[in-house]
């Protein structure tokens, strides 16, 4: 059943594992740390790490961060892919291509962005470059301000 599973693409390769994926504001990286400030999710959702909603401005970037868990010593060829949902499916917007190696305790980090996202149904998918999908981050985009200086920051 695991290989027929993996031969279509609905697990990722072992030993890929996706530890976090969120979008939010004010990506920072200053050596090995990762920051980014991400929109609360409502009390009453305990099971998210952050909202379903991001709010964007006009001409803002949104970003997305990625870590991914591989062994010490394995190496992937993994990419960032920004979609929408737009009349008749997915539309891909973006992709960024990055290289990992295993072994970082709190997973292999990657990053991308993507420039003034209209308003509508998104999502951010880590996946390796020959298309097994690795975890999947489903949003939605709505113009507004978030209230950047009390967002909470996640470290990753």
């Amino acid at each position: 059943m695991l290989v027929l599973a993996w031969s279509f693409d609905m697990i990722a390769p072992v030993p890929l594992v996706k530890q976090a994926l969120a979008v939010g504001h004010e990506f920072v990286q200053e050596g090995t740390r990762f920051a980014l400030k991400v929109e609360p999710a409502p009390s009453w959702q305990l099971w998210r790490d952050q909202a379903a909603t991001v709010h964007v401005p006009e001409g803002a970037k949104l970003y997305g961060v990625s870590a991914v868990f591989a062994p010490l010593g394995v190496t992937a060829a993994m990419e960032h892919r920004w979609e929408v949902r737009e009349t008749g499916g997915w539309r891909a917007v973006y992709r960024k291509r990055f290289q990992s190696t295993g072994g970082r305790e709190h997973g292999f980090r990657g990053y991308s962005w993507v420039l003034n996202p209209q308003p509508g149904e998104w999502r951010l998918i880590v996946a390796t470059q020959d298309g097994r999908t690795i975890g999947l981050f489903p949003f939605t985009v709505e113009r507004g301000v978030p209230p950047l200086e009390t967002l909470p920051v996640r470290e990753f």
